[in-house]
C-alpha cells in the first residue's frame, strides 16, 4: 500500500508540475499557440503599427505562390479597416510612450519541395514561426514550410494587434509586444465545421463569409452536407432536374460555378471542403422529379 501511495503521490506530483508549467506560458493567441514569450511591458516604449506606413512583403516565387499569398495580403491589409465602436474616443499615446514602429511584416518559404506549390491535402504542414527580434527591430518574420503556414501565422500576427487610437488623418494606429517568439504547428490535421444546406439553405455570400469565420479560428475543413431527403439543391449539369423539383425554390440552388467559388475561395484560406450528397438512402427529394 504504501508503494501504491508513493506512485499517487508522484503522480500527482507531475501532473502539478505540468499545470505549472503550462500556467507560466502567457497565451495571447487562438488557438493557443504550441510556444509563446513576449517581453514585458516596456514602462517607456510602445511598439506601434500606422496602417498607412506598414507592408507585408515576400519574395517572388512563382505565379501560384505569388498569386496565392497576394490574395492573404489582401485580406490581412483589410483587417486594419475593422476598427472599434467610436474610435475617435481612444486618446492618442495617453501614457506619453516613446513610439517605436513597426513597418513590415517579412513571409519567409523555407526550401524544400512542399514550399514551391499550393496543393492542399489532410496532413499538409502548417507549422510557423514568428518573431520580432528586440525593441529596435522595425520588420517581424514569418517563416513557414508551406503557404498555409504562412496563413496560419498571418492570423496569429492579426491577433497581437490592439487597436490604440485614430491619427488626424483618420488612420488607425496599432500596438504589439515589442519583441516576441512564437512557434507553432496544429495539434489535429483535422479541425473541421459542418454545415448542412439540405435542411437549411445557405446564401452563397454566406457560405464565403463563414470560411472567413472559419480561418479566423485556423479551421481547415469544410464539411459540405449538400442533399439530403428534405431537398436536393445541387444543381448538376447532367441531372438538372433533380434541383430544378428537389430544391425548396428554383432561387435556392447551387450551380456547378457556385461550387468552384467556394472551392476556389476555401483554399486561398487554407481549407479543403469535402462534399456530402447522400445516395442511395436520404435522397427523397429525388422522388420529385424521379417518382420510379
Amino acid at each position: 500500500s504504501s508503494m501504491i501511495s508513493l506512485r499517487f503521490v508522484s503522480l500527482a506530483t507531475s501532473l502539478l508540475l505540468i499545470a505549472q508549467l503550462h500556467a507560466h506560458i502567457e497565451h495571447r493567441v487562438f488557438p493557443a499557440a504550441s510556444f509563446e514569450r513576449y517581453s514585458p511591458e516596456n514602462v517607456a516604449l510602445l511598439r506601434t503599427l500606422r496602417a498607412d506606413d506598414f507592408d507585408v512583403v515576400y519574395a517572388a516565387t512563382n505565379n501560384d505562390i505569388d498569386s496565392f499569398l497576394e490574395a492573404s495580403k489582401d485580406r490581412f491589409m483589410k483587417s486594419f479597416f475593422l476598427l472599434p465602436d467610436n474610435p475617435e474616443f481612444y486618446p492618442e499615446n495617453p501614457e506619453n510612450k516613446t513610439l517605436v514602429p513597426l513597418k513590415r511584416l517579412i513571409l519567409a518559404l523555407t526550401t524544400n519541395e512542399s514550399s514551391t506549390c499550393t496543393d492542399l491535402y489532410h496532413g499538409v504542414d502548417e507549422s510557423y514561426s514568428l518573431t520580432i527580434e528586440g525593441a529596435s527591430a522595425t520588420d517581424a518574420l514569418l517563416k513557414a514550410k508551406t503557404v498555409y503556414g504562412l496563413l496560419r501565422g498571418l492570423e496569429t500576427f492579426s491577433q497581437l494587434l490592439k487597436f490604440q487610437w485614430m491619427t488626424n488623418h483618420n488612420v488607425g494606429v496599432f500596438s504589439l509586444a515589442l519583441s516576441f517568439v512564437i512557434a507553432d504547428a496544429p495539434e489535429y490535421p483535422h479541425r473541421g465545421l459542418l454545415i448542412d444546406t439540405a435542411r437549411h439553405y445557405l446564401p452563397l455570400s454566406l457560405i464565403i463569409a463563414n470560411l472567413n469565420v472559419m480561418a479566423m479560428n485556423k479551421l481547415n475543413v469544410l464539411h459540405w452536407h449538400m442533399t439530403d431527403s428534405q431537398s436536393f439543391p445541387y444543381r448538376s449539369l447532367r441531372y438538372p432536374e433533380l434541383a430544378d423539383r428537389g430544391a425548396y425554390s428554383p432561387k435556392r440552388v447551387y450551380a456547378p460555378d457556385d461550387i468552384q467559388l467556394v472551392v476556389k475561395e476555401a483554399k486561398l484560406r487554407g481549407i479543403r471542403v469535402v462534399p456530402e450528397i447522400d445516395l442511395p438512402s436520404h435522397s427523397q427529394a429525388i422522388a420529385k422529379s424521379h417518382p420510379e
